[in-house]
């Protein structure tokens, strides 16, 4: 009798051994399976459907499509072209002439075109504002980069309180021969050179979490080829140049 029940002991213990040896590597089989899996499918970041995008710009005459040339009609200008190339759902170009980000008048300037956005139908529908601003602070105005970053800041601000869920892109101005026809980057009134004020720009940019596209980078106007590129020579693109535009940004918002 007591020799049965130490049989059936010993038979217990082993069936009881195998069986926490089966979990254990089925636990660690599961484990590394899983972890293979996550390794070999990282998690895709989703593109813009800019179908689906209310686009506002921000912006001045190079945004408009300004020739620079007395009586002549404008171009089409890259803002429509991107419009046209990305589908928007809807697209509102507030960009005026001459505008700057520090000034204030209210017929032209940032300010003045974000109080028409707030006024209009389209603050509240909006997706996405494009801010193509700055060049004319550059050869217009006496404010330092600082004083420009501070003022572009403020109404970054105020356009995220008029629509929080607002996503706000950024262009940088191109290369300007404004202030000397032969190179770029010659120091203004107040002894800047363009690059600081985009330096500046762009560190307001940054600091609001803001994508934007620097022409350095990439550029499509040079000291060498300017006067062509530029219907005036010093500031305003012709239609080619415009299309040019248009392709650099087109891509860029299209992989955002």
């Amino acid at each position: 009798m007591w020799k049965k029940i130490l049989i059936l002991c010993v038979i217990i213990a082993v069936v009881g051994v195998g069986m926490t040896a089966f979990f254990k590597n089925y636990n660690v089989k599961i484990a590394i399976t899983t972890k293979q899996h996550q390794t070999k499918h990282p998690k895709r970041q989703l593109q813009t459907d800019w179908s689906q995008q209310n686009v506002v710009v921000f912006g001045d005459s190079v945004s408009v499509g300004y020739t620079g040339i007395a009586n002549h009609a404008d171009t089409n200008a890259w803002t429509y072209q991107v419009a046209k190339k990305l589908k928007f759902h809807s697209f509102t170009n507030y960009a005026v002439n001459a505008a700057t980000i520090t000034g204030n008048d209210t017929t032209k300037d940032f300010l003045g075109q974000i109080q028409r956005f707030q006024m209009s139908k389209t603050a509240d529908s909006a997706t996405v504002a494009i801010i193509s601003l700055g060049v004319n602070d550059i050869n217009l105005t006496k404010y330092t980069p600082a004083e420009v970053a501070k003022q572009l800041k403020y109404y970054i601000n105020e356009l995220k309180a008029m629509n929080s869920k607002l996503v706000i892109y950024g262009v940088d101005p191109m290369a300007n021969y404004v202030l000397n026809d032969k190179k770029q980057n010659t120091k203004n009134a107040v002894g800047y050179t363009a690059n600081a004020y985009i330096q500046a720009i762009n560190q307001v940019y940054q600091q609001k979490g803001i994508q934007v596209y620097n022409w350095a980078k990439d550029p499509i106007v040079t000291d060498e080829n300017h006067q062509k590129m530029y219907g005036d020579h010093v500031i305003h693109p012709t239609q080619a140049t415009q299309n040019k535009m248009a392709q650099h940004l087109a891509t860029w918002l299209a992989n955002q």
